[in-house]
């Protein structure tokens, strides 16, 4: 397991930059829509966002108690999912970093989170053998 992302160019595959604020191994990592962040899910139970472009750390979103197994930007853009294995799934304004809403239902380890094309369902799967169909919106299931 690793705690550091390499970025590097497609074509040539020169490393282009090293994101390094992470304290434990990283699990999931997702552009948002347009490219301009990169979010990272960690056993240290944060997000960090990032400036794919620079590099530039943006923000950490801090809220779970357990490690962040998946995250997923809303086709929109402007909302972020997070599932955890704390049972829960977290959504927060992608622009600002605001926890908007805290999704709880599943009765194990929420491994994957994502937004339906149109961004009005966000589907989480979990350790407990469901797959829950969310509201992101209300919250409700």
């Amino acid at each position: 397991m690793t705690n550091t992302i390499h970025q590097r160019e497609v074509i040539i595959g020169d490393r282009k930059r090293i994101l390094t604020r992470h304290t434990e191994a990283i699990n999931n990592v997702v552009f948002s829509p347009i490219g301009r962040t990169l979010a990272i899910g960690s056993d240290d139970n944060t997000i960090r966002l990032w400036d794919p472009n620079t590099g530039e750390y943006q923000r950490t979103l801090s809220g779970h108690t357990s490690y962040v197994l998946s995250v997923a930007f809303r086709p929109d853009g402007k909302t972020l999912a997070s599932a955890s294995w704390d049972n829960t799934i977290k959504l927060w304004d992608a622009n600002t970093g605001v926890h908007q809403h805290t999704l709880t239902g599943h009765s194990n380890a929420v491994f994957s989170v994502v937004f339906s094309p149109d961004g009005n369902i966000l589907a989480s799967g979990s350790d407990d053998n469901t797959i829950r169909l969310w509201d992101p919106n209300t919250g409700e299931h």
